[in-house]
């Protein structure tokens, strides 16, 4: 689809209305018809904008591209423009500039085309020619190639007053025979002399490019699959935070927040083995956006959970969006677990039972007994619960019967009683695969 280069010298089209001369001597209705259709050669440039791609609803086979308002340098996103028209030739190029600063902040590129990287090759612009579509579309990363003046890249846009900057589309039609170019459906946009095109500068203040948070990220995929994304270079002021991000069915990101890291000795583990646990009480405690949502809580001294056990937490959460979470503890900061044993380096968790009546419980004593009070358990929703924590990566689970209707059932995952879990589930031999991805 992207073409480098277009003959422009010398070749005529078969449909090269240059050449036609139109006599209306024998039918002079004829030019009635021929200026209705001067259209089908006219050039109509309606809109330039970054996106990125997203399932689109209801149609798990086909994406959709959804206007972005702001990205970070390097981010990979996609160039959107919609174009209508198919003269017998012509170009569109397409090119990101930056709006001009005021003041004395310098633009990153003064007067100069942005560089961008498709499949991994740098460019200042895109060149496609006019045909009979109507979106022409191209992944790109905002970056140059050689990582050193990227990282220059990031140290001049850290040292912004806003740590951003505004980015605009220019598209240009080049190299065409069009009888009129139309930007935004109306004939506006500026003819350069130089180059013998006219351009439009789509978005103006519309787009801000943000600084780079470079910080190691956990992302969590609705399938279950996670990934640990590792930055060749991390921010100073992120060296001790991992961040988690959720990619929804429809392949939506959510933010769930960046956390401190407690580096501490594994317990029970070889001197000099580490493992990073995170306190639960500053992870975001509720969320609800684009139709999901978590509420929970922590009821334990043991608040402290693995880094990659809280991936999994979150996907599990997402799985089921419940707002009546309660956690009864996995570990101590130092890795412990005292009084219990199991729950030893943030890996096994305790969480209530769920209640038909959905509260949220909390505080000594507020833990529901299946075996005094069956009736108030959700067997709906915690055979759910059971199904998501064992898809996110705890593959061993010990609970308690109920009965109903003077049978005994066990929930999902659960094939015995196991004393003192008749009044919370407890979640173990947690194994996931986790892809470790370094940039």
């Amino acid at each position: 689809m992207e073409n480098e280069s277009l003959p422009t010298e010398n070749i005529k089209s078969p449909n090269d209305q240059s050449e036609i001369v139109d006599s209306y001597s024998a039918n002079p209705n004829q030019i009635v018809y021929d200026l209705l259709h001067q259209s089908d050669f006219d050039i109509n440039v309606t809109d330039a904008y970054f996106a990125k791609k997203v399932n689109a609803p209801n149609k798990p086979n086909e994406y959709t591209y959804l206007k972005l308002n702001q990205a970070r340098l390097g981010d990979k996103i996609y160039l959107v423009v919609k174009c209508y028209g198919k003269p017998p030739k012509g170009s569109l190029v397409i090119s990101i500039r930056e709006i001009e600063k005021k003041g004395n902040e310098q633009n990153l590129y003064p007067q100069k085309s942005i560089p961008f990287l498709v499949n991994g090759v740098e460019k200042t612009e895109l060149q496609f020619t006019i045909d009979e579509k109507i979106e022409y579309i191209q992944e790109i990363e905002i970056r140059p190639k050689d990582d050193e003046k990227y990282q220059e890249l990031v140290d001049k846009l850290n040292s912004l007053e806003n740590k951003s900057t505004h980015l605009t589309i220019r598209t240009e039609i080049k190299d065409t025979n069009a009888t009129k170019v139309n930007f935004k459906g109306i004939l506006t946009g500026e003819f350069d002399a130089v180059k013998g095109a006219r351009y439009y500068d789509f978005l103006k203040e519309e787009f801000i490019l943000k600084s780079v948070i470079k910080i190691i990220t956990y992302h969590i995929y609705s399938d279950g699959k996670i990934e640990k994304h590792i930055p060749k270079f991390i921010t100073k002021e992120h060296k001790d935070k991992y961040q988690y991000i959720y990619h929804d069915k429809n392949n939506i990101e959510h933010d769930l927040g960046a956390y401190l890291i407690n580096k501490t000795q594994k317990y029970n583990g070889i001197k000099g083995e580490y493992i990073n646990l995170i306190d639960l009480n500053i992870v975001n405690k509720e969320y609800s956006k684009d139709g999901l949502k978590y509420k929970f809580n922590i009821d334990s001294p043991r608040s402290y959970v693995n880094e990659k056990t809280l991936a999994s937490f979150f996907g599990a959460m997402f799985e089921v969006n419940f707002e009546d979470i309660s956690c009864n503890g996995f570990s101590h900061k130092d890795g412990s677990s005292k009084p219990s044993v199991s729950h030893i380096n943030g890996f096994n968790g305790d969480f209530k039972y769920l209640r038909t009546d959905k509260k949220l419980m909390k505080g000594s004593g507020t833990s529901l007994h299946i075996d005094k009070e069956p009736e108030l358990l959700d067997v709906e929703r915690q055979n759910l619960w059971n199904n998501a924590l064992y898809k996110f990566g705890w593959k061993s689970m010990l609970g308690w019967s109920y009965k109903k209707n003077g049978k005994k059932n066990y929930l999902n995952h659960i094939t015995k009683d196991t004393k003192n879990h008749n009044h919370h589930l407890h979640v173990q031999s947690y194994s996931i695969n986790i892809k470790e991805i370094k940039k």
